[in-house]
């Protein structure tokens, strides 16, 4: 059934007038009560954050306070900073710059290197020497194997390498051109390295330098490598019998802290001189038939050896123990072509040129230093080939032996020290053209 649309409308109307009849009897203060009520949260919400807000506004106010002096306080520790870098500097503690292409040289024993670098502080170039005291710097990186950027080949630190592996590290310096290895190793490992040495065959004679950082009693595992040209022992205090017997390409020895050397330690090498600053003993034998051995330095060996310098070309022989000196046979050294020096306290068993059975071709002694370079305050000769003199510097009077000096068929040589005439007339030659 369709409803009229008059009908409708009234209801609308009739609804409307109801509604607005509800309306006007709500009182004002009803709605006022409902709207306080539904808004206080979230107007209380609003006073606590403004609240909050100006507490961050105070700190952050005191923030920015703290920031200002944090601020001035950085300040001052870069200014501290910067003059510990200056001072630092200025007292050799510089910062290298790894990238910089720096420059390392070894001392001829290996006890020290000198590494030229550049500083990253004070952006200037910088040399520095360092040795195994050093716990920090530039050249002290030669003593653990070098730089990261620049390692060297020939150190190696074999206390933990295999044998195997030893020969690979020395087989490729060899190959890269290295013929000077710095080798820190123990007691037990000598044959190791010794073996490492004759493991390339066919080398040349006298072409290896090897330095053996950490032994104290030398072995005799090293006879007849003839490849080595010099040997440094830093740490040794005994060279055993036979230990670099027959090298005939070695050339050179160091070992400043030993004390005994055994028999034919030395011998049939090519060795040149010797200086041995704490050696006690050099056994029989030591360095015989060293045939290019001319000077030999020992300033607190009380025992030599028979022989021990026999079948060498020795000139000069210095002996500076102020305790007994026991001299054994030499039967194959001629002791007429050896210039003897002995400490000062010697004089009294110095027959001008005879000692201790043998006789020299002159015999000086010592002043203070352990050379013979006394001050003379005053000299006169003895007219027996020998002068005597007062020194400054020691404060002893001396009588020794004249020296130097060249004599002719018709004139001996002249002293060097207080010129008068010594030795013997030198060999006339005889020319068959002039001479009858």
């Amino acid at each position: 059934m369709k409803r009229k649309p008059w009908i409708m409308f009234m209801a609308i109307i009739v609804c409307s007038f109801m509604a607005f009849g509800l309306i006007g009897c709500v009182s004002q203060e009803d709605i006022d009560a409902a709207v306080d009520e539904t808004t206080k949260p979230y107007l209380q919400q609003v006073a606590d954050l403004e609240a909050e807000k100006a507490e961050l506004e105070e700190d952050k106010a005191d923030l920015e306070e703290q920031n200002g002096e944090l601020e001035e306080y950085v300040d001052e520790l870069e200014a501290q900073i910067e003059e510990l870098k200056r001072i630092n500097c200025l007292s050799g503690k510089h910062v290298a710059d790894l990238d910089y292409n720096s420059t390392f040289v070894w001392a001829d024993d290996y006890s020290t290197c000198t590494a030229t670098g550049f500083c990253v502080n004070c952006e200037e170039e910088f040399t520095e020497t360092a040795d195994k005291s050093y716990d920090s710097g530039l050249a002290v990186a030669r003593f653990t194997c070098g730089l990261e950027s620049d390692k060297l080949s020939n150190v190696i630190d074999a206390t933990d390498l295999t044998f195997s592996s030893l020969i690979e590290l020395y087989v490729e310096a060899l190959m890269g051109g290295e013929l000077d290895f710095h080798i820190t190793i123990t007691e037990d490992r000598q044959q190791d390295i010794a073996g490492m040495i004759t493991a390339v065959l066919n080398m040349p004679k006298g072409i290896l330098s090897l330095t053996l950082v950490g032994i104290k009693t030398m072995s005799n595992d090293f006879s007849d490598a003839s490849m080595l040209k010099k040997v440094s022992l830093p740490d040794a205090l005994r060279i055993e019998e036979n230990a670099f017997n027959s090298c005939d390409g070695l050339t050179e020895i160091y070992a400043p802290k030993v004390q005994t050397v055994g028999k034919y330690a030395f011998s049939n090498t090519a060795i040149e001189s010797i200086d041995l600053p704490e050696a006690l003993t050099v056994s029989d034998y030591a360095f015989y038939n060293c045939k290019s051995l001319t000077s030999v330095k020992l300033p607190k060996a009380k025992i030599i050896g028979a022989d021990a310098f026999g079948g060498t070309a020795l000139s000069t022989l210095i002996l500076l123990a102020k305790d007994d000196i026991e001299l054994g046979k030499m039967n194959n050294l001629k002791t007429e072509d050896v210039s003897l020096v002995l400490d000062v306290s010697k004089q009294d068993e110095v027959d001008v040129r005879e000692w201790s059975g043998y006789t020299f071709k002159s015999i000086r002694f010592a002043c203070v230093d352990g050379t013979t370079n006394h001050t003379y305050e005053s000299i006169s000769s003895n007219n027996n080939d020998t002068h005597t003199f007062d020194c400054a510097t020691c404060d002893e009077t001396v009588t020794e032996c004249c020296y130097g000096g060249e004599a002719t068929g018709t004139k001996r040589a002249e002293c060097e020290a207080c010129g008068a005439e010594h030795g013997e007339f030198a060999e006339h030659i005889t020319d068959p053209d002039t001479d009858y």
